[in-house]
């Protein structure tokens, strides 16, 4: 069902008189089961007449009619992208070793592509240790379809891992992909995915908005260490729900659900971290097409501080200039590194990339891993200009 909405005309008036202070407004409004109409009054007050005009102070603001266009109600929603998200199950021999959610989100021919969480995909969380070479991947699709799934490659610093399957009868679709540039705090957002607690929970939905932006996550270790760079949502998570998608709405994909906050009693706070399905397009595409089947990550070479993060003695001793309010702070630039060799010096800051304003570690490594070796990276530094870093391997 389509539904539209469109404010109330709303008349504010402020009038202070010697130290008081009066609001008044009115709203009139119907609903039917396609739209919300607006009308108006106007209602106002006048002061005694012994009042002077020069003790009386009077504000009018009008809020003419903002029209909120939803173009698809949750249901909607739901039933367009549920096709495309699974419950993956992953078992060793004929055990169950983990349990998490994926999605379709390519195809070439009748091969279909699925984003999942890497960490569920090697079954991390199974009491055993197990050869991610000797397990076996299903995948549970929201229209019933149940399809084995192999192991496409994965690359472990952003903890997500890529599966295909063959659907030469194209029973699941691929699921609409949207962008996460541009979103803001307080956006609203669902999440599909299967609760680790029995697949009769598959694919619940879930609803909240964006709560942050420019998050780091870190964790793992040694070969399995993971750092990227995330946006906070409130939807209700759990382990299960790792690797499926949350939705904008509108309808489309704008991230991975990766990671859930627990504090020291290991309670929930409604604090989760997704990927946006932006920075994964390059390592997407790496896992896939390249014989390595992983992302060769790339370096740019220094050391930074969030300028917003100091304190005034801070700024001072980095003679930060009073008028800039964020970006990076170099604090380094390794010598023969791809910054270095572009110019970049230590005191210099960095405020844009690639054309996009950056005042985060979390932010910059957002717009750099979506590059591959050899591309070049433009930044801007303050005071100096345009800078183009050709990027190399890390190593």
């Amino acid at each position: 069902m389509k539904h539209s909405f469109k404010t109330a005309l709303f008349t504010l008036t402020l009038v202070s008189l010697t130290g008081c202070a009066l609001f008044n407004s009115s709203v009139s409004s119907s609903l039917d089961s396609s739209s919300v109409s607006s009308s108006s009054t106007s209602s106002s007050e006048s002061s005694s007449s012994s009042t002077s005009s020069s003790s009386s102070t009077q504000l009018e603001t009008s809020v003419e009619s903002v029209y909120y266009d939803i173009s698809n109600d949750y249901t909607t929603i739901y039933n367009t992208v549920n096709p495309s998200v699974a419950a993956l199950f992953v078992y060793s021999g004929t055990s169950l070793a983990d349990q998490g959610s994926a999605f379709v989100y390519d195809v070439e021919g009748t091969t279909k592509y699925v984003i999942a969480n890497y960490s569920v995909a090697r079954a991390a969380q199974s009491p055993t240790a197990v050869d991610i070479n000797t397990l076996n991947h299903e995948l549970l699709f929201g229209n019933n379809v149940r399809v084995a799934a192999d192991l496409v490659g994965f690359y472990s610093g952003y903890d997500i891992a890529v599966l295909r399957f063959e659907d030469p009868n194209n029973l699941v679709p691929v699921a609409p992909l949207g962008t996460f540039d541009g979103k803001s705090r307080g956006e609203e957002v669902l999440v599909i995915g299967t609760p680790k607690v029995g697949p009769e929970l598959r694919n619940t939905l879930t609803r909240g908005v964006v709560s942050g932006l420019e998050r780091m996550v870190t964790g793992g270790s040694g070969d399995y260490a993971y750092s990227y760079p995330a946006f906070q949502i409130d939807a209700p998570t759990n382990t299960g729900v790792f690797g499926g998608p949350v939705i904008d709405i509108t309808g489309a994909i704008i991230g991975v659900v990766q990671y859930r906050y627990l504090d020291v009693d290991g309670i929930s706070e409604s604090i989760s971290f997704a990927i946006s399905i932006n920075d994964l397009s390059e390592i997407l595409d790496q896992i896939v097409n390249t014989t390595a089947h992983t992302y060769a990550k790339v370096r740019i070479g220094v050391t930074v501080q969030d300028i917003r993060m100091m304190d005034l003695a801070t700024r001072n001793s980095f003679n930060i200039p009073a008028g800039v309010t964020s970006g990076l702070y170099v604090v380094e630039a390794g010598v023969g590194t791809p910054a270095y060799n572009a110019g970049i010096r230590s005191q210099d800051i960095i405020t844009t990339a690639d054309g996009f304003p950056v005042s985060s570690l979390s932010g910059l490594s957002s717009y750099l891993y979506r590059k591959a070796i050899g591309e070049t990276f433009v930044l801007q530094v303050y005071g100096e200009g345009t800078v183009n870093v050709v990027l190399t391997a890390a190593s």
